[in-house]
């Protein structure tokens, strides 16, 4: 599937004033783009940040695991169609990419 949505990496370099906002916050960014800002500066705001940021690579981390993981169950336990888990996180990964 054709991606999306801005490509990684993403970073939250800086915390700073939030355009248009006369807040403090953190920009989370790639190297030409603003993604998100947080309208706060706490730990929870931080820890946001860095979710925010990681969004990219945990995309990709989670499509080839999901990938992975089926075709190794489906070579050493044919039988099991238990795969539940994979579906979600297939359903996940088409929330992401499906507008």
């Amino acid at each position: 599937m054709k991606i999306k949505h801005t490509k990684g990496p993403w970073q939250y370099p800086y915390r700073g004033q939030v355009p248009k906002q006369k807040k403090e916050g953190f920009i989370i960014q790639t190297n030409t783009n603003t993604i998100a800002t947080t309208l706060g500066t706490s730990v929870e705001d931080e820890a946001n940040a860095r979710l925010i940021a990681a969004a990219p690579e945990l995309l990709d981390t989670l499509k080839g695991t999901a990938k992975a993981l089926k075709r190794a169950l489906e070579r050493f336990d044919p039988d099991n169609t238990d795969y539940e888990w994979i579906g979600e996180a297939h359903e996940i990964i088409y929330k992401i990419e499906t507008p």
